[in-house]
């Protein structure tokens, strides 16, 4: 996804008022990378929220979906997706219209517990 789209993003969770705000790629302030417990493989979020009570939430910015790569997506949405509910918050997964359908399918077959937001 775009910077553009990024930036549109952050003005629109600003408006809500959030404690913190961290974004891929800041300088000073970019979100912490996360990780399963034992595992070397960790993600960074695009957006990383943090509300009161730390309620935190996760964005992620998938710019193409492919079936090759569904098993690594799937490790790092599930990684998302428990970290944000663990910190009582949301994982949101923003993507493409086109890869739409198939996300639906893979996170309903899966269960996850995931607000997707297609653009």
């Amino acid at each position: 996804m775009n910077e553009k789209i990024i930036k549109g993003f952050v003005a629109e969770i600003e408006k809500s008022s959030p404690l913190k705000l961290k974004v891929k790629g800041h300088r000073y302030n970019p979100p912490r990378p996360v990780h399963f417990y034992g595992s070397k493989r960790n993600y960074i979020p695009d957006i990383e929220v943090t509300f009161a009570n730390n309620k935190r939430s996760f964005y992620i910015f998938e710019s193409e979906v492919k079936e090759d790569d569904i098993s690594q997506l799937l490790f790092k949405w599930i990684l998302f997706s428990s970290e944000a509910k663990k910190m009582s918050g949301k994982f949101y997964l923003v993507i493409n219209k086109a890869d739409a359908k198939y996300c639906e399918e893979v996170i309903r077959d899966k269960q996850l517990d995931v607000e997707l937001v297609v653009l």
